[in-house]
């Protein structure tokens, strides 16, 4: 599948196929096609060629599946704390009380991602307005309002809705927080919660993370280069393996 920036081929001689109860990491140095990619499974962009199909559970095709995202550029809601995490699920948003909000899975979701304490630390709770554009708000910091982003991608799936996600796609979701603190965030990006016909893509340079995941595909100057697992890409020594090493000698360490 290609996807045309100017007269370039922003995506070329792409053709995999992406099992269901799988995580997925992509992997591949900036302007690789990782982003492109992303954004033609999630029908941000149309290709030009080629084509892009969700298999059902009976084998037949079926429509697109419902989505939930998570980028490094977070959406900042001016709006109470518990509302940046329930409009992960649009279901409720019509609901202007206070109890629209399914308490139990704000609480579960924000503990999930490494948020617990944030509530407490603010005033009014879950209900406390977060941003920066009114008087009475609170801002978040950086490494705050992207754990929040990642908890209101979770939020239908905890919720056990209806609109649960069967594809989760987070994108560099998790560049502003630590190498410990995104290491604490392994089983989300992994899948968790996700149901079993459920998908996980997701973008991060550590490798600690990229290793475990169930494939990890490897994108070079707007091509697939490279699929499989940690230890069959390092089999190949090739792309993975020298992006590998790069990492390791960096940490002082080897597979």
């Amino acid at each position: 599948m290609t996807s045309v920036v100017a007269e370039t081929d922003a995506l070329a001689d792409v053709c995999v196929g992406l099992d269901t109860g799988a995580s997925i990491a992509l992997l591949g140095a900036n302007d690789s096609g990782k982003t492109t990619f992303l954004d033609l499974l999630l029908g941000f962009r149309r290709t030009t060629g080629g084509r892009i199909g969700w298999i059902g559970p009976e084998g037949n095709r079926a429509s697109s599946p419902r989505t939930s995202a998570a980028f490094q550029s977070v959406m900042r809601y001016e709006a109470p704390l518990a509302d940046n995490v329930a409009f992960g699920d649009w279901s409720g948003v019509a609901d202007p009380t206070p109890s629209r909000h399914d308490a139990a899975a704000v609480s579960r979701v924000l503990d999930e991602v490494g948020c617990a304490s944030l509530p407490l630390d603010l005033p009014e709770g879950f209900m406390t307005l977060v941003g920066s554009r009114w008087p009475d708000s609170r801002g978040l910091s950086g490494g705050q309002w992207q754990p929040v982003a990642i908890a209101r991608c979770l939020y239908a799936s905890y919720r056990g809705a209806a609109s649960s996600p069967q594809l989760r796609v987070l994108d560099e979701a998790s560049s502003a927080l630590d190498a410990q603190a995104e290491a604490d965030l392994r089983a989300v990006l992994l899948g968790a919660a996700l149901p079993e016909d459920g998908l996980t893509i997701f973008v991060t340079h550590r490798f600690p993370i990229i290793r475990v995941a169930d494939v990890i595909l490897v994108f070079e100057n707007g091509r697939l280069v490279e699929q499989g697992e940690h230890r069959q890409l390092l089999a190949l020594d090739g792309v993975y393996t020298a992006l590998f090493a790069a990492q390791a000698r960096g940490y002082g360490g080897d597979d």
